[in-house]
């Protein structure tokens, strides 16, 4: 459901103005909830198609909080979710939070101000 949904396009000829990305996360969220069925629970795949729907839309906030619950879970995000989430901070304008998800990503292991020389 969360892949159909992220992978979507909203539909222009209804009047609905929820958009796909926000009903992906209502799903995530029941997952996380005590209401989800048993056996039912965001794994790392939910994850990635989340973080990478959500900086694909310009939601660079809800990618980050993904990428935390993300850690919380027991899964390591991969470099390029966090290069996602980086550069959707910076299409938004928000320079300064790009520049603190680096340093989140230097916390994780993923140094890229080291030079590395053949």
């Amino acid at each position: 459901v969360i892949s159909a949904l992220s992978e979507g396009k909203p539909d222009s000829r209804t009047s609905n103005s929820d958009l796909l990305w926000e009903k992906a996360l209502a799903v995530y969220k029941v997952m996380k909830s005590k209401h989800a069925p048993p056996g039912v629970a965001p794994n790392r795949q939910t994850y990635n198609i989340l973080v990478r729907c959500l900086s694909a839309n310009l939601q660079p906030g809800y990618a980050e909080s993904l990428l935390i619950d993300m850690r919380k879970a027991g899964f390591v995000p991969d470099v390029d979710l966090y290069t996602l989430t980086v550069r959707s901070y910076e299409k938004c304008g928000s320079p300064m939070k790009a520049l603190s998800m680096l340093e989140a990503m230097r916390e994780v292991g993923y140094d890229f101000y080291e030079i590395k020389v053949l």
